[in-house]
């Protein structure tokens, strides 16, 4: 094992020789830090929805978390295009309707933990 400072100094070598890993860095900072926005914005969004069904609503979105993991095993750039226009589009819809609708919001989110799934 090498020194904290020789890794991040081939790091940063690499990273000079492909600006293509920076743009990756980027890319899975900026989902990483969609999801943990999700993680504490989801249930306010849903205040509006009768009932205290949390609990439910969680359960659901596991499994489409899971389900997302299950079905989108192969990584390829088209893949993961379209897991990322899925991530953007689903975190849109709470955006734009979250106090009037909050039924689409649960679907979009849903849809999003599938998209965690997959990025998992």
């Amino acid at each position: 094992g090498g020194s904290a400072r020789g890794s991040l100094r081939a790091a940063s070598v690499a990273i000079a020789r492909d600006p293509r890993l920076l743009y990756l860095g980027a890319v899975s900072a900026c989902f990483e830090a969609a999801m943990y926005a999700f993680i504490f914005e989801w249930t306010p969004a849903l205040d509006n929805m009768n009932g205290d069904f949390y609990g439910e609503i969680f359960s659901v979105m596991m499994l489409s978390c899971a389900a997302g993991a299950r079905l989108f095993t192969a990584r390829q750039d088209l893949a993961m295009t379209v897991l990322l226009a899925a991530s953007a589009a689903a975190m849109t819809v709470p955006a734009i309707c979250a106090q009037r609708a909050p039924l689409p919001c649960l679907l979009a989110f849903v849809l999003f933990e599938a998209c965690v799934g997959a990025w998992l």
